[in-house]
């Protein structure tokens, strides 16, 4: 992968006339004040982060860095100051908000300093200059290595605490190198979907391409920020908007297949985790919410069609599930407020989760499973399930997480799904599995990028979040 937005020149005309005004200003600085008011402003770093949002970062960065100015030297931007400074216009080229990187209070400062005589200069001022760039440098960093916003509430998010260790390190680390551009790369998301996503960014950009494209792009670059770093190898990624499934391994997809996903009032969440087995042959226990709100009426218009469906009725009775004979349930009182039982339905041809169901740990009880609806597959859009993933290719991809366990061959696999006889197979080694929700994203097929229909209208609110 290669990050070479850093080199982008601004978007508009006016913000570029601004950086050049400011960067001349820099440098005609006078530099009479010499080593001993960076040393002055230097010792004014601790007292002055204690009045900062971000003070313990800051605090704890300076004291190993022995509060020494970094971006500040002879008066002037170091070199290093300079590369950031370019870095923090640059921000919106990798989707991200100038203004969130206290850009305006810096250039505020400077332009203070630069009304005053040298020897009038304040050293508190230089002091400030320098933590409002390291507290822009490590809010830029943090939002391109988790995201700008709290993906469950969409609110601007600060430093996560779990980060802030690396990413003093990665500052020190550039400091070291002399360049940003190797350890800035190294803490974003890892997946090559994510830079694909990034140089599209870039052209559109370069190419004055249409604004609404460019917001769908960064808005789902802030998503990709939201993900684990690195997804796992091999890795599951479904997408929700695409219809789609991808199997990763070494970086490259190895399997890939249509998937039939939640409807609309019904939408299949985003969910990273780990697949941990799967059941052959599966009976299907349903969620009350389902069995009262799909089945419950048409039990109550027809007795049959708990045997057309091959679904029994049990009850909880204490520690045990007890089978009740439909006729003796007065179904007519039953409703979603008031329903004490547990519809199962017989493995077999007809049941609905079909001959296999993969399963990992999750809070919405979601799971990726076969179905006897395989018409479905030749749709364009297919949002018709209650919130679970329905996958084309269930016995390929079988065949290739029991790949590593010899006694669960095709032949006994095929035996058990012969026999409908319900059997849970552990993975040996537990695959990462993701379910997400891209709009936008190289397409399967072409590896392109494909916008696509904003299936459960999430985009406008997390533009509106973006201000885009």
């Amino acid at each position: 992968m290669t990050e070479t937005t850093w080199e982008k020149p601004a978007l508009k005309l006016t913000l570029s006339l601004i950086i050049i005004i400011i960067i001349t200003s820099f440098l005609a600085l006078p530099a009479e004040a010499g080593e001993d008011l960076e040393h002055k402003a230097g010792e004014m770093l601790a007292p002055l982060a204690q009045t900062m949002d971000n003070v313990n970062i800051l605090t704890e960065f300076y004291r190993e860095q022995d509060y020494e100015l970094i971006w500040l030297e002879e008066n002037d931007l170091s070199a290093l100051g300079s590369d950031l400074y370019s870095l923090l216009t640059r921000t919106e080229n990798r989707g991200l908000v100038m203004d969130d990187y206290h850009l305006g209070e810096i250039n505020g400062i400077w332009m203070s300093l630069r009304q005053q005589d040298a020897e009038d200069i304040d050293p508190s001022l230089l002091a400030r200059l320098e933590l409002k760039m390291t507290e822009g440098f490590f809010l830029m960093a943090a939002d391109l290595a988790s995201g700008q916003l709290e993906q469950e509430n969409l609110e601007r998010r600060n430093i996560p605490s779990r980060l802030k260790s690396e990413l003093r390190e990665t500052l020190a680390r550039i400091i070291s190198e002399g360049d940003f551009y190797p350890a800035l790369e190294e803490i974003q998301p890892q997946h090559p979907h994510y830079w694909q996503l990034k140089e599209e960014l870039k052209s559109r950009e370069e190419n004055n391409g249409q604004s609404s494209y460019i917001e769908d792009i960064i808005v789902n670059l802030e998503r990709w920020r939201w993900l684990p770093r690195e997804l796992g190898d091999p890795h599951i990624l479904t997408n929700q908007p695409s219809f789609y499934l991808e199997l990763f391994s070494g970086g490259e997809v190895i399997m890939d297949m249509k998937t039939v996903v939640g409807m609309p009032e019904r939408p299949t969440p985003d969910i990273s985790s780990r697949l941990t087995h799967l059941v052959l042959s599966p009976r299907w226990y349903m969620p009350d919410s389902i069995a009262t709100q799909d089945h419950l009426p048409h039990i109550q218009d027809d007795i049959d069609y708990l045997e057309q469906r091959n679904f029994r009725v049990y009850e909880h009775d204490g520690e045990r599930y007890e089978e009740v004979d439909p006729e003796d349930v007065e179904w007519e009182g039953l409703s979603e407020n008031n329903f004490p039982y547990y519809l199962w339905q017989d493995a077999g041809p007809a049941n609905a989760l079909g001959r296999v169901i993969f399963r990992f740990p999750n809070e919405n009880q979601i799971y990726l499973h076969d179905t006897p609806d395989r018409h479905l597959f030749e749709e364009t859009k297919r949002a018709y399930s209650s919130g679970c993933i329905r996958v084309e290719k269930p016995m390929e991809l079988t065949y290739y997480l029991l790949q590593d366990q010899p006694a669960w061959d095709e032949s006994r696999i095929q035996e058990k799904i012969d026999n409908r006889d319900e059997t849970q197979v552990n993975l040996r080694e537990p695959v990462d599995i993701h379910l997400t929700y891209f709009t936008v994203k190289p397409d399967p097929n072409s590896q392109g990028i494909a916008f696509y229909d904003d299936l459960y209208d999430r985009d406008p609110e997390l533009k509106r979040a973006l201000n885009l």
